[in-house]
């Protein structure tokens, strides 16, 4: 065999078995059959790849299904959650949201937790933070195997670097580096909106691969409550674009400009509200009037199917959701046939948390399923 043709073929498996793992954690408990349905590999090629993922403590037996006609059942699969545990940790200007979750990417705790620790105090102060939630929640059964850190600017995964923070006030900050010396622990960095992306797309259960806009927006409650910021992250079949410098998704919005208006606390609760009853307020409109203008032209550039809305609040309120999609289509490029779904995250505050212990363990899991046969 030649050097080319096996490192090909090496390349492929493990991205067959990233593949697998993923649409294990989208779907949960899935057969050998479905498996195959689902990614189109063949019997005898899935079959060795489950009983590799087994080896590997990955995947693990859960049961069979109960047969409709007479003949062998079923066997079930599942990731195994008992590897060990995971922290995911999504870093603002006020405050850590913190998701304690298990090997298979299910949350078992979460916290919100006061943090006002900036620039070069960041990693001691994360760690202090790791070290109460590991006092707390670490048992000598579900030992802590990683932290993954979801953190505002424009980050460089790759190099676990924050490239250029406004509100963290870092630029080419070696997170990682300094966080896993602090913890003696694997450590995964990221940019928030990405990791709440990631939370996304595990939480659905579509078998389709994904194209959709990821957009969170930062709403302030105090002194005024503004838009803040606003960032999108671009998922094009379930792959996240960073772009050349790692800030694509990048926006910002000057929260003491007359562009976006104040909001009362009203306006938030009415965002948050799933009763559709009570009419839109002005400055809310307004606020999704602005917040269609930015989004239109990214819409006119990468034409998504779906656009899904984040925030530190929830955005439960259909009104609201269906007048900023009709500002969307409307100002977009009457494109025959298109129309842009709005649809509110799966997941809010905890989304981002959530999403960076989702980074860590796939981390943690490409490490063990590297093709060292």
């Amino acid at each position: 065999m030649s050097p080319m043709r096996k490192v090909n073929q090496s390349i492929a498996a493990v991205h067959n078995r990233r593949m697998v793992l993923n649409l294990f954690r989208r779907h949960g408990i899935l057969s050998q059959k479905v498996l195959v349905e689902l990614t189109g590999l063949r019997v005898s090629t899935l079959s060795n790849m489950v009983r590799g993922l087994q080896a590997r403590d990955l995947l693990r037996v859960v049961g069979k299904k109960t047969a409709s006609t007479p003949g062998k059942r079923q066997v079930l699969l599942g990731i195994n959650p008992d590897r060990g545990a995971v922290l995911g940790l999504s870093v603002s200007q006020d405050a850590v949201q913190a998701a304690w979750c298990n090997s298979a990417g299910e949350i078992l705790t979460q916290q919100q937790i006061p943090f006002t620790a900036q620039s070069e105090e960041l990693p001691k102060a994360l760690a202090a933070v790791v070290g109460e939630l590991r006092d707390e929640f670490e048992t000598p059964e579900m030992p802590l195997l990683g932290v993954g850190v979801g953190s505002t600017g424009v980050i460089d995964a790759d190099a676990g670097m924050i490239l250029h923070s406004i509100f963290l006030g870092l630029n080419h900050f070696p997170l990682r580096e300094l966080l896993v010396a602090e913890l003696d622990l694997p450590v995964f960095v990221e940019n928030d909106i990405r990791c709440a992306t990631l939370a996304e797309l595990v939480r659905r259960e579509d078998t389709e691969p994904c194209n959709l806009l990821y957009n969170l927006v930062l709403l302030v409650e105090d002194p005024r409550n503004h838009l803040l910021n606003a960032g999108v992250c671009w998922c094009e079949n379930d792959r996240i674009y960073r772009g050349n410098t790692h800030s694509a998704g990048e926006m910002m919005a000057d929260p003491f400009s007359d562009k976006f208006p104040e909001l009362v606390s009203d306006d938030l609760a009415l965002l948050a509200d799933e009763d559709t009853s009570k009419p839109l307020t002005s400055s809310l409109k307004i606020t999704l009037e602005r917040l269609a203008d930015g989004l239109m032209r990214l819409v006119d550039l990468l034409d998504p199917a779906e656009i899904v809305l984040g925030s530190n609040i929830c955005w439960a309120n259909r009104k609201a959701i269906n007048y900023l999609g009709k500002q969307i289509n409307r100002q977009a490029l009457p494109i025959p046939g298109r129309a842009i779904k709005i649809s509110p995250a799966l997941m809010f505050c905890e989304g981002a948390a959530f999403g960076a212990a989702l980074g860590v363990i796939e981390q943690l899991e490409n490490l063990l399923i590297q093709d060292d046969e």
